[in-house]
This record gives C-alpha cells, sequence and structure tokens, in this order.
C-alpha cells in the first residue's frame, strides 16, 4: 500500500462522511421545521373548554337604530352616522324592559 492508495481511500472515506453529514443535517433540519410547524399550531389554535351546563337566555331583535343605552344620542348619531337608522340591537328578554329606549 503505497501513499497514492492511501489518499484515494482518504478521499473515498471523506466523501462517504460528507455525504452521511449532509443527509443527517437535512433530517435534522426537516424535524426541526416540523416541531417548529407543530408548535405554531398549537400556539395558536383556540383551546376553549367551559363547564357543562348553564343557563338559557331568551333573547330578541328588536329595530332600536343608533342607540346606546347610557350613552349621549347625539354623540351616538355622530359616531355611528354609517349604520341604518333601523339597526337591529339583541336584548335580553326580561331585562331591563320596562326601559324606555
Amino acid at each position: 500500500m503505497n501513499l497514492n492508495n492511501t489518499a484515494d481511500i482518504a478521499q473515498i472515506v471523506l466523501a462517504l462522511a460528507t455525504s452521511v453529514g449532509v443527509i443527517a443535517a437535512f433530517l435534522a433540519t426537516r424535524q426541526t421545521l416540523r416541531e417548529v410547524q407543530r408548535d405554531r399550531e398549537a400556539r395558536y389554535a383556540p383551546f376553549l373548554s367551559f363547564m357543562p351546563g348553564g343557563w338559557q337566555i331568551d333573547i330578541e331583535f328588536l329595530a332600536r337604530g343608533r342607540i346606546i343605552p347610557g350613552i349621549n344620542p347625539a354623540y351616538v348619531a355622530r359616531i355611528l352616522s354609517d349604520i341604518p337608522s333601523d339597526a337591529k340591537s339583541v336584548h335580553l328578554k326580561g331585562i331591563h324592559s320596562s326601559a324606555s329606549w
């Protein structure tokens, strides 16, 4: 075995080691990318849980226009000028039913 044969063998070994390193880096990059994607999905997915049960609340839709209880009507008319005068509002039945607005 002479020096030329050793250099040829070293080049083959280095080429194989480089190929293995490139493949390992590629696989590690893919795994890291998948982990980041799963983390982003978990971070932005809405996780809501509510206690079972509850009460039914009766509502009705009333055409009240640009009226907000407790707010100056002139101010509301100015800031909500793009809302039609017959806009519907959600009203809870049985709550504030005697209010005249």
